[in-house]
């Protein structure tokens, strides 16, 4: 009766198993708690970026327009007026470098959770796979 009572104390296969697969599907979803959370910061910092380069991009379209009508005025404004202008364009434009350059530099969405998702399915077996 030996292993009658051996079989009692330890858990079937399928037991550990689908502990197994708990356990993964537990570590899954904290990475894709963090992958999300990196996700929605940099979408957060793109919009401040962009509306950032908007602002100073209306404000530069703005200045150079007043420039053209100072520059048929005196003397000494229009150097004044096309120094804000050049100044704010300038700012506008490292501002949209900056944010096309994290564009550039992503590397997609939900790459460790795509990844480990694809291991799983190399190791226990894609289950729309066609045998």
């Amino acid at each position: 009766m030996q292993p009658h009572a051996r079989q009692q104390e330890e858990p079937s296969t399928f037991v550990q198993v689908g502990r197994n697969f708990l356990a993964l599907a537990k570590i899954r979803a904290a990475l894709f708690g963090l992958e999300l959370a990196d996700e929605v910061e940099n979408i957060k910092r793109l919009v401040v970026l962009a509306l950032a380069a908007t602002v100073l991009m209306t404000l530069g379209i703005l200045f150079a327009g007043l420039s053209v009508v100072v520059v048929f005025w005196d003397t000494h404004r229009v150097l004044a007026v096309v120094g804000v202008t050049v100044a704010y364009l300038g700012v506008a434009g490292l501002l949209l470098a900056r944010a096309t350059n994290i564009v550039a530099s992503r590397t997609g969405a939900f790459v460790e959770t795509r990844r480990g998702l694809s291991s799983d399915l190399t190791i226990f077996g894609d289950p729309n796979e066609q045998k």
